[in-house]
């Protein structure tokens, strides 16, 4: 009954302080049939991937459950694909049933195009069970062949040799996972020994090349099956998640989930959790930039247990316990494909049931955005005057790149040598942009009667901020706007309109020097399909409409090049 008491105390005190999941999303991502499906979110979105009878398909997906058109990375033949990557980069590793070697296609644009690196060379024999995880710049890899578990790392421009996880022992089912930090560089795994039910786990140094003890994690008895679900680690723990097949005290028999977790340094058992009722199957776990290890499972207790709700909790706590219910179910429903990822310290859920027909629901916990980094500002010249140019990191946060006023610039002024002004909110910006010029504040001459402070912050879809960045200033000469008479241009590229549009739609562009200029409409391969503006231009504003009645519907990008400015965004034909 303690053990009860204390577990409610910690679910209320998630409930109260710590979760903000949104509704649930409904996608346009149907995956009918698929074989499997994984997630991997970064700034740009979440980036999925859907192994069908025929095909490996890539899809990057919005906050708002918008999925782009997909892109064929293998038309057929696919085995165990996985993506994994960091905040500018995607890796898609899989096999294909006729060959060997693994494969890997590589993104380095937020998914818009693909191409390969180079291939790895396993022991001779088809791997199965791949799995990939990206940290520290390493791209790293486990998979399975002939019941022995391999791993294999991608560094600069070629793998390592495979090493051989499960030692002298046979092996099943592996898993990975990646904690990178100050302190540490590690990679861990876990599989069940073949032929057994007993789990093992081991971990990996990636600074100094060492492989540590061989731990058992679970071993049972009286099961007709098992194998293991998932797994997370944090600084001190590690949290084995494992399914069995096993008879109640009626003689039926029944599919049950259960976890230990260990002490990493000398795998002490710290919790074992209480069984409950599920399907087996693949559970997945992320880590947030909080340092914070999250997992998610379909749970439903055990009759007799404390009766919490039949659904998708997250556990995000030290005992391995859920923390908070994601989504309840009223009715007999199993969500599947259910996975997990994670940007900033938002985590989103993805999975497909019967509520939501063949189609992928979403959910995810709105956390604060992090406050802006690299807040820098120049003297931005326009011949006669200069005028403060701020610019920034992008956040790596798919709800905040989505925002039209993702970013809010305020600022403060002051005459030398007096004291500062409040602040004020001078403007704003969306998601993709990353500067701001204040136009406002005239730099001239070699007066410098005046001083600017600025700070900024970032704004998701869901109004949550982040604190105030840094802040940066400028020491000016004069405030207030330019003459009418004075006509400045900066460079910048507009949204079309209409958009989405059939057949026709216009684009705004300025240019601030003169030069050549190409505007170009691409596909989601990166194929040119029109050709808008070509030629040398002087500096000014300028419009262009782009008709579509020979392209077929679809999601295209339309790209800027002036001078070193360069600037992509989507627009989409509907027919």
């Amino acid at each position: 009954m303690k053990k009860l008491i204390i577990l409610i105390s910690v679910l209320m005190n998630n409930f109260i302080i710590g979760q903000n999941w949104t509704s649930v999303i409904s996608t346009n991502l149907n995956v009918n049939g698929a074989y499997s499906v994984d997630i991997f979110t970064n700034g740009s979105g979440n980036h999925i991937i859907v192994q069908e009878s025929n095909a490996l398909k890539y899809y990057k997906l919005d906050v708002n459950g918008t999925a782009t058109t997909p892109v064929t990375l293998e038309s057929s033949s696919v085995v165990s694909p996985s993506i994994s990557g960091d905040a500018t980069r995607l890796f898609v590793v899989y096999r294909k049933s006729t060959e060997d070697y693994i494969r890997t296609k590589y993104s380095g644009n937020g998914g818009a195009s693909w191409s390969d690196i180079s291939n790895l060379t396993n022991p001779s024999g088809g791997a199965t069970s791949l799995e990939s995880v990206f940290s520290n710049n390493r791209l790293h890899v486990t998979y399975q062949i002939s019941n022995v578990i391999y791993y294999a790392k991608y560094e600069g421009s070629s793998w390592s040799s495979p090493a051989t996880v499960s030692t002298n022992e046979n092996g099943t089912g592996p898993r990975i996972a990646a904690l990178f930090d100050v302190d540490d560089d590690k990679v861990y795994f876990y599989y069940e020994k073949a032929n057994t039910d007993i789990g093992k786990w081991r971990e990996y140094n990636v600074s100094s090349n060492s492989w540590g003890t061989l731990w058992e994690g679970y071993s049972l008895s009286s099961v007709q099956y098992s194998g293991p679900s998932g797994f997370r680690v944090d600084n001190s723990q590690i949290y084995l998640y494992y399914w069995y097949y096993a008879q109640d005290v009626f003689g039926d028999w029944h599919y049950y989930f259960n976890w230990v977790v260990k002490n990493k340094s000398n795998n002490n058992t710290v919790n074992v959790g209480t069984p409950d009722m599920q399907q087996p199957g693949k559970i997945y776990s992320t880590t947030t930039v909080n340092e914070t290890n999250h997992t998610v499972f379909y749970y439903t207790w055990l009759a007799g247990e404390s009766q919490y709700e039949v659904g998708i909790w997250r556990s995000d706590i030290s005992d391995g316990y859920p923390s908070d219910l994601v989504y309840e179910y009223t009715d007999t429903y199993y969500p599947y494909y259910l996975n997990l990822s994670s940007s900033s310290n938002d985590v989103y859920v993805i999975w497909q049931d019967g509520i939501g027909g063949n189609n992928l629901r979403l959910i995810y916990d709105d956390q604060n955005p992090l406050a802006p980094q690299n807040l820098a500002i120049t003297a931005l010249d326009f011949g006669e005057y200069s005028h403060p140019a701020l610019s920034w990191s992008f956040n790596n946060e798919p709800d905040v790149y989505a925002n039209d006023n993702a970013y809010e610039i305020q600022r403060r002024t002051r005459q030398v040598p007096g004291n500062f002004g409040n602040w004020s909110t001078i403007g704003y910006t969306d998601g993709d942009r990353k500067s701001y010029t204040d136009y406002e504040i005239i730099i001239e001459g070699s007066g410098s009667l005046y001083q600017a402070e600025y700070r900024i912050r970032a704004i998701d879809v869901g109004n949550y901020t982040s604190g105030w960045s840094s802040t940066v200033s400028i020491y000016f000469g004069q405030f207030g706007k330019i003459s009418n008479r004075i006509q400045r241009y900066e460079y910048e590229l507009s949204q079309n309109y209409p958009n989405p549009f059939n057949p026709s739609t216009t684009i705004n562009y300025s240019i601030k020097s003169a030069g050549e200029v190409t505007l170009k409409v691409y596909d989601m391969l990166g194929t040119e399909v029109a050709s808008l503006v070509n030629e040398r231009k002087e500096p000014g504003n300028y419009s262009v409409a782009f008709n579509a009645t020979n392209i077929p519907s679809g999601i295209y990008v339309y790209r800027l090049t002036a001078d070193k400015f360069v600037e992509t965004k989507k627009l989409i034909l509907l027919k």
